[in-house]
């Protein structure tokens, strides 16, 4: 097992080519091997493409470099956070000779946080077995309404799933008799409550994490169902989209969500969502189930697009696949109207509606599959600098025009709130990002891409911004981009901030002006650690993160005073790792405490005890198991591909 951070001559299959546009390029070389597919294009003197076989396999469509990485077996494509671990490779030289020594005080306070990693992690494993009706898993009604109330203010204005009077009329319904509802629509509300005790207070979202955790069990289990006819209807299209969702805020199944997405658009696919009705003259179809409709694809195309960028992968669909209108600025309380009087309540763009801010995102969204299939492009020469230019310059000028129109909005009674801005926000400049890290990197011995370099710095300042408490606590819970994103940013901050280091030691000798700078990039790695070391006390267990740009940090200012680095990085990481355990083992203990006297108890279906808590975790399903960490330092990645951010 190679580690990520390795500064070792590369091999064959893992090259890193610093002439390239990307600084993290790996080659397959003569390792390249298995059959990958046929083709019918002819090889020739001046082309890349393998000779045929004699089986009339190609060996490989595509013999250069790889953008992106490859390891254990998988290609992560540069949108992934594996292409933005450079900065961490000289700490990494510093400190593998310790960490993987049995007698350094490093090798033993990682196993001491590795161990307290496990024992949380065993705590939170969750009860298989499944109630006979997924209302037994309903909290009271008091709770039910403040989740629900969570979901809808914040997350459905940006994802639209639900036509939200209608459902509001089945949860009435819902508590005339819990028992004679149906399991899709409970399995919604589980799942809407589950995104909803996020935006919680701190305490309350803690207390109901365990809870959100077996919501989401209870539906991957519906959805898991073989030979459910319903589940190809738009209720279960809605339940797929919810789950997806729900695993995201919570980082729940990080490797899988994007397989997920995959099988949430062949489903949508086959139901049609992919053509417009109104297009295509489709009959017996009501307007509000048409705007439905377009709701919903749009939300299965926004997820295909995100989890293909989280995952460093191209997208799974391409723009001539479907011709699905957006959908209309209108409130979802006209849809219930006739179609003529329908029709009179569409607004203009300018004016806010629980549809805008879908609207904005689908203004963008078949530009941002473009730069996600541009950006994870695994062939080294696609990588070319003008079309990046020209992509991002047509994002920046959407995202201006979302910008105005937020002005514009905040103007009138109904605004967005400052959560929804924010993820507005994050959703698109991410892709800026993207677009322009693979040359900012090299900007250091080429002036000619300093633009990309000043875009990121700009973006990457942008994305560590003090935000609302909403945001926040996706940022202590959340998986994917709201957990890759700020560390992606502190990373490339760091980097600028040796960088600058270095030059102005050189040319400038630590003028005030350049001091003032350092101290306003500081701000901003701090603000990291905080929210990193915030995530440990509440959220997923990973160290790694926050020890990581720490140590960064700690590279940094030795540098710029000129004091010994190595010893700097070494304390600042025993004493971090240190602090790690402490906040670890503190959450064991806690858990442990409210424990000690509980005994839970469910009935199955067929009304015996499951029994008490050791019996869970002795029989529990392997869905959101423990990870069986292997022993190896902690630079290398476990079994989790996403267990770094």
């Amino acid at each position: 097992m190679t580690s990520v951070f390795s500064l070792d001559p590369p091999s064959n299959a893992s090259k890193v080519n610093m002439d390239s546009p990307s600084t993290l390029i790996s080659t397959l070389g003569s390792q390249n091997t298995q059959p990958i597919g046929l083709s019918e294009q002819q090889p020739s003197s001046q082309s890349p493409i393998a000779p045929l076989a004699d089986n009339g396999w190609v060996l490989c469509s595509w013999q250069g470099e790889l953008k992106g990485v490859v390891s254990k077996n998988r290609y992560f494509g540069q949108s992934h956070w594996m292409n933005y671990v450079a900065p961490f490779q000289s700490i990494q030289r510093l400190v593998l000779h310790y960490e993987t020594n049995p007698e350094s005080e490093l090798y033993d306070l990682t196993n001491k946080c590795k161990v307290a990693s496990r024992d949380i992690k065993v705590q939170e494993k969750i009860l298989p077995s499944i109630a006979s009706h997924p209302s037994d898993y309903v909290p009271p009604r008091e709770t039910a309404d403040k989740l629900l109330q969570s979901y809808i203010q914040n997350f459905e204005p940006i994802y639209r799933i639900i036509h939200i009077p209608r459902f509001k009329r089945e949860y009435e319904f819902y508590w005339t008799n819990p028992r004679i509802s149906s399991h899709g629509m409970v399995t919604r509300l589980l799942l809407m409550m589950s995104i909803g005790a996020i935006f919680q207070p701190r305490q309350e979202a803690i207390l109901l994490h365990s809870s959100a955790l077996q919501w989401i069990y209870v539906a991957q289990t519906w959805v898991s169902t073989p030979f459910d006819k319903y589940r190809l209807t738009i209720e279960g299209l809605q339940i797929q989209c919810l789950l997806i969702l729900a695993k995201l805020t919570h980082d729940v199944d990080g490797d899988f969500l994007r397989a997920s997405s995959g099988s949430l658009l062949s489903t949508a696919m086959h139901i049609g969502l992919h053509i417009d009705p109104e297009l295509h003259g489709v009959e017996n179809i009501s307007a509000e189930d048409i705007q439905l409709r377009r709701k919903l694809w749009t939300t299965v195309i926004e997820l295909v697009a995100q989890t293909s960028i989280d995952s460093g992968a191209t997208p799974l669909i391409r723009a001539s696949d479907f011709d699905c209108k957006a959908p209309l600025n209108v409130e979802d309380v006209d849809l219930d109207q006739d179609a003529a009087h329908f029709l009179s309540t569409v607004q203009p763009p300018h004016k806010f509606t629980q549809s805008s801010l879908q609207i904005m995102l689908a203004s963008s969204l078949l530009l941002r599959l473009e730069i996600i299939a541009f950006v994870n492009d695994f062939r080294l020469d696609s990588n070319k600098y003008d079309r990046a230019l020209s992509l991002a310059k047509r994002l920046t000028g959407n995202c201006a025009l979302n910008s105005a129109a937020f002005r514009e909005f905040k103007e009138s009674s109904h605004s967005p709130t400052d959560f929804q801005i924010s993820m507005i926000e994050l959703l698109t400049h991410q892709y800026i990002f993207a677009l322009h890290y693979p040359y900012a990197i090299k900007a250091k011995t080429d002036p000619a891409l300093y633009y990309s370099r000043k875009v990121c710095l700009d973006t990457a300042q942008f994305f560590l911004q003090t935000q609302d408490n909403a945001y926040a606590h996706l940022q202590l819970w959340g998986g994917g981009v709201f957990r890759a994103t700020p560390l992606k940013a502190a990373s490339f901050i760091g980097e600028e901030m040796l960088y600058q280091i270095e030059t102005d030691t050189t040319f400038f000798s630590r003028e005030k002006r350049c001091l003032n700078t350092q101290n306003e990039l500081r701000t901003y790695i701090e603000c990291y650690l905080e929210m990193a070391f915030d995530r440990l006390k509440v959220g997923p267990t990973n160290i790694r993160p926050y020890v990581m740009v720490s140590a960064l940090l700690a590279q940094i200012d030795a540098t710029s005073d000129k004091l010994p680095v190595q010893e700097r990085v070494l304390a600042r990481i025993r004493n971090d790792l240190a602090s790690c355990y402490e906040v670890l083992r503190g959450r064991v203990r806690e858990r442990d405490s409210s424990e000690s006297n509980n005994t839970i108890i469910h009935e199955n279906d067929m009304g015996a005890d499951v029994g008490t808590l050791q019996d869970i975790l002795a029989t529990r399903n392997t869905w959101l198991d423990v990870d069986q960490l292997p022993e190896m330092d902690w630079w290398l990645l476990s079994g989790d591909m996403d267990d770094f951010s």
